[in-house]
């Protein structure tokens, strides 16, 4: 989009005249006003989604007791369903808010981890929470490719590293296996070679930059977490195993991409040969 300068070069330049000029200026003060109300209109509306999802829950919260089961559920499967399908409407079928769209589907996607968790207490389900954050991530990573929800895909990433510190809090024997430390770093590998892999399908590159931002924070951090401990730090037998693994299938994709093009082109060049 031009602006207030390019205008006036354009005009200095001869390329425009004054009245061509007048009514780009017009055109360019209508369009900054309409790009405002609509920042606007998606700030107030995700604040707004957000605050009926807190006034919500408080609702429910304050009548925990005086609500049956099957109404404990009902009010949380209702929430979450209306809230994606809200989400979903003002997305797809209204298509003229697609950020509060987004906004209500990541909403949405909140309300099922909530749902779950409160569920599993409703029913006093023996579930462990490294349990039910793994059937949270399941239940929402779909959505990254349904909706191409780059923010959901942030989500996912966040309850991975959730997931992994409750595993190794509520799994002691880890402790002798691995160091939270080296198993941090992993993770964060991990993520970011899924980064890598999403870039690999053109219909993934959407979270590819994601994951690849997501792992590299875990990263930074864990290995700014090694260095309060530089001198005292004891490299466990697994990890020279698992970096050397994690190498070899970095190498692997690194180079499978170029190897790919190489072909491809050798295809083209043979084909226009024939």
């Amino acid at each position: 989009m031009f602006d207030e300068d390019l205008i006036q070069k354009w005009l200095d330049e001869g390329t425009i005249n004054h009245t061509q000029a007048e009514k780009m200026r017009i055109d360019l003060a209508e369009y900054k006003k309409e790009h405002r109300s609509k920042k606007q209109v998606i700030a107030f509306s995700t604040i707004g989604a957000i605050l009926i999802g807190i006034g919500a829950i408080l609702f429910v919260a304050s009548n925990w007791e005086k609500i049956g089961n099957s109404v404990k559920v009902l009010l949380l499967a209702g929430s979450t369903i209306g809230i994606h399908y809200a989400g979903y409407h003002f997305k797809y079928e209204n298509q003229k808010y697609l950020r509060p769209g987004s906004a209500l589907i990541l909403l949405s996607s909140l309300f099922f981890g909530a749902s779950l968790f409160l569920i599993a207490q409703i029913y006093n389900i023996n579930a462990n929470n490294s349990t039910l954050v793994p059937i949270w991530i399941i239940g929402v990573f779909p959505l990254i490719y349904g909706y191409m929800s780059a923010p959901i895909a942030g989500l996912c990433s966040l309850l991975f590293y959730l997931w992994i510190g409750l595993l190794y809090s509520e799994r002691t024997d880890l402790g002798n296996l691995i160091s939270m430390k080296d198993l941090f770093l992993i993770s964060g590998i991990a993520v970011y070679f899924s980064g890598i892999l999403h870039s690999l399908a053109e219909k993934a590159k959407h979270a590819e930059k994601t994951f690849k931002f997501m792992g590299l924070q875990a990263i930074l951090i864990a290995l700014f977490a090694y260095t309060f401990e530089i001198w005292q730090y004891k490299v466990k037998e697994i990890i020279p195993v698992i970096y050397a693994i994690s190498g070899i299938l970095f190498l692997a994709v690194l180079l499978s991409k170029p190897l790919h093009e190489k072909s491809q082109g050798a295809f083209m060049q043979t084909w226009a040969f024939l």
